[in-house]
């Protein structure tokens, strides 16, 4: 009896171990310097890219951020009926930033061009509310 609560409770531990170091390559539910509303925050390497759709007004702000470790990343604004960029930032930044031309939904692509971190930069959405 004591071997199986023995093995057990190493089985509980390991599983512990392995969740606590996946958490910082997950996306989070957590504000991102409250910037960013919940769920809105991917883990990028070099290369990788996310959308998301949402709905803004003219003029309204539009810009992405990211975390430590990373030296470019590109945003894109696209209107989802015509699929073609309508507002683009790739000045090198690491918070690009747009104005939304119009009143409408638009499609977010946020682009991560560098990144040095072995795991991935930490990347979100922001705009004003």
């Amino acid at each position: 009896m004591k071997r199986y609560l023995r093995l057990l409770c190493v089985s509980v531990l390991v599983v512990a171990v392995l969740v606590m170091t996946n958490l910082p390559t997950q996306a989070t539910g957590e504000s991102a310097s409250g910037d960013s509303p919940a769920g809105l925050i991917r883990w990028l390497h070099t290369g990788e890219s996310f959308q998301l759709e949402r709905y803004f007004f003219k003029d309204e702000t539009i810009g992405a951020k990211c975390g430590q470790d990373c030296y470019d990343l590109d945003l894109a604004v696209y209107d989802p009926k015509i699929k073609k960029p309508i507002a683009v930032n790739n000045d090198g930044s690491t918070e690009p930033a747009v104005l939304a031309p119009y009143e409408g939904e638009f499609v977010l692509e946020i682009d991560m061009k560098n990144c040095a971190a072995a795991g991935g930069c930490r990347t979100w959405a922001a705009w004003e509310e």
